[in-house]
Parts: structure tokens; C-alpha cells; sequence
């Protein structure tokens, strides 16, 4: 640790870091020292990598929030729900590769009669509030089927083939650049109504028998 106290208290113009930063660099060090020695000591480890200890996953999962909410430096707790709920959506809605003709999913009837499930009106009524987020990942969906199909029919019956004029849309397009897709609304209404679906299979009266089904895809993609 010597040598950071030495090069804190020199006194050039460059080569030099900010006051904060030399602050977590110190802190970081010390604290590795201390971790390794508790590792070697106490836990009796043969050897420790340090290379193990860093934070590339947590820097990734920022990546992803700045570039969701218009790639942005600085994001608000607000956008970091927003991502929240699109990454739980893609999570949920992972397109399978379309490479080769995917077979139809077979589904068993007594499966489907252990969930009585039903799409209402209130359902809808309690997404508006996550409607941003939904039509971003029905866009997502849309665009990542096409680069899979050649059929024009099959185009516009997944985006919109005019942009929509939207009021105080400068975030959105400096997203775009030309790139985003603005999904037809029977895409938001699928992804919509997958999202209800699935927070009621994971709702207390079903999520038991839900979890302990050994393919649940055959009771989600119904």
C-alpha cells in the first residue's frame, strides 16, 4: 500500500489520478489484500485468482440499462425497472431458433385442464402502466422474426411499414437511427397477453403445480 500513498502525495499535472478514483483504487487493493490473506489463512485455499474478483457482470448489466433507456450515462431508478420488466419479458419469450422447421409443440389436454385461466379486460387495464416496455420487446420479437423469414405477407402482418408519428419522440428516435421496428398491434396484444398469463401461472393458486410440471411449456404456449 506504500506505494499508492506515494503517488497520492505527488505533485504533477499528469500522470496523476482524481482524488475519488485513487480513493476507490486504494480501497479496492487493501480490500483484495485482506481477502486473500483471509482465503489463504483461514480457509486454507492452496492458491486464489484474483482475476475471479471483478465486476464485468455487473458493468454488462449497466451496459444494458443505458443502452435500453437511450443510451444514456446516467440512468433513473425508473428506466432501471423499465429494463427490468423488458429482460423478464425477453427472458420469458426467448424465440427458438428458426433455422431448421421447428416441430408443433404437442400439448396435453390434462395438463391444460389442471389451469383455468382467463384473459378479461382487467387484466389489460392493470398492463397500461407497463405498455412501453411491452410494445419494446413486441418490436424485439417481430424484428427477430423477420431476419428469419422471407415472406413479404408474413412482414407486414408483424410491424408497420410507415413510421408512427409520435408527440415528443426525440428519445425514441435518436434510438431508432432508422432501426427499430414499430410492431402491428396484434404482436403487442400476444406478447401482452403472454406476460398476463405467465404472472398468473406464477401466481400463488398456480405456481405449485406449475413448477413442478416437467415441461412448462406445454401449459404457457396453449
Amino acid at each position: 500500500m506504500q506505494w499508492l500513498d506515494v503517488w497520492e502525495q505527488l505533485k504533477f499535472d499528469n500522470g496523476i489520478l482524481t482524488p475519488e478514483t485513487h480513493s476507490a483504487f486504494r480501497l479496492t487493493t487493501e480490500t483484495l489484500i485482506k481477502l486473500v490473506a483471509y482465503c489463504l489463512e483461514d480457509l486454507e485455499f492452496d492458491y486464489v485468482l484474483l482475476g475471479k474478483f471483478q465486476t464485468n457482470c455487473l458493468e454488462e448489466r449497466f451496459g444494458k440499462y443505458r443502452q435500453l433507456s437511450g443510451s444514456q450515462y446516467r440512468v433513473s431508478i425508473r428506466q432501471i425497472y423499465e429494463s427490468e420488466r423488458k429482460f423478464c419479458l425477453q427472458s420469458a419469450l426467448k424465440l427458438p431458433e428458426m433455422d431448421a422447421e421447428t416441430p408443433p409443440i404437442k400439448f396435453d389436454e390434462a395438463i391444460l385442464r389442471k389451469f383455468k385461466i382467463e384473459v378479461n379486460a382487467k387484466d389489460i387495464k392493470m398492463k397500461t402502466p407497463n405498455l412501453p416496455a411491452i410494445t419494446y420487446v413486441a418490436g424485439y420479437c417481430a424484428h427477430a422474426a423477420l431476419k428469419k423469414l422471407s415472406c413479404t405477407a408474413c412482414r407486414t402482418n408483424l410491424v408497420e411499414e410507415e413510421d408512427i408519428v409520435l408527440e415528443n419522440a426525440e428519445v425514441i428516435e435518436s434510438m431508432s437511427r432508422g432501426g427499430l421496428k414499430f410492431p402491428q398491434p396484434a404482436v403487442v396484444n400476444a406478447v401482452m397477453t403472454a406476460e398476463i398469463v405467465l404472472d398468473k401461472l406464477l401466481s400463488h393458486k398456480y405456481s405449485t403445480v406449475f413448477h413442478a410440471l416437467p415441461n412448462q411449456s406445454k401449459s404457457f404456449f396453449r
